[in-house]
Formats: structure tokens, sequence, C-alpha cells
């Protein structure tokens, strides 16, 4: 289920409540000045990773210096269903296939 489009239908919920105040609803990360923050639909300019672990080892344990540990506050379920959401906005060949 972390890789079909049901997980990542439930990861928006969870990415809006947990990601969008750095990387925005869209993904994007370019309305906050506040914070250095990826742009989720461009893997290509990702310093820690595109794959589905590398993005979960970054919500889960954080990246760098901006990116903080969601270990505590989210589960791995809810992690991983957070990750479907990230691929689904990213590069077509990434999105989850599976319904």
């Amino acid at each position: 289920m972390a890789f079909s489009k049901a997980a990542a239908v439930v990861g928006k919920s969870h990415y809006l409540i947990n990601c969008q105040q750095c990387h925005d609803a869209d993904g994007r990360a370019l309305a906050n000045i506040d914070y250095i923050a990826a742009d989720l639909t461009a893997p290509g300019s990702w310093y820690y990773g595109s794959s589905a672990l590398h993005i979960y080892s970054s919500i889960k344990f954080g990246a760098g210096l901006e990116m903080p540990p969601f270990k505590a506050e989210l589960s791995d379920e809810v992690i991983w269903q957070i990750v479907a959401h990230v691929l689904n906005i990213g590069p077509r060949a990434s999105r989850p296939q599976q319904k």
C-alpha cells in the first residue's frame, strides 16, 4: 500500500498538516522565505536522495539543518503515506501506479 494511489491520497492530508509550512501545499517551496526547503516536484535537485527509502529517511530522521526529524510525531505508516504523496507530486515516472 505504501506505493499506491490510495496511500498518496491519505498521505496528502498528512503532508498538508506536517509539511506544507516549509514545502508549500504544492510541494514547490516557492512561497516560504523563512526556510530553505526542497522543491518536492524536482527530485533531481534534492541533496539527500530521491528514492522512496531516501524520502522516508529524510522525513523520519531529518535532512540537513533545516529539515527536522518527525520520528516522534509520525508513525512509520504515516511517513510511508507521505512518501507516496511526495512521489505522486513529482515526475510522472515516479508516481504510484497501483490503486
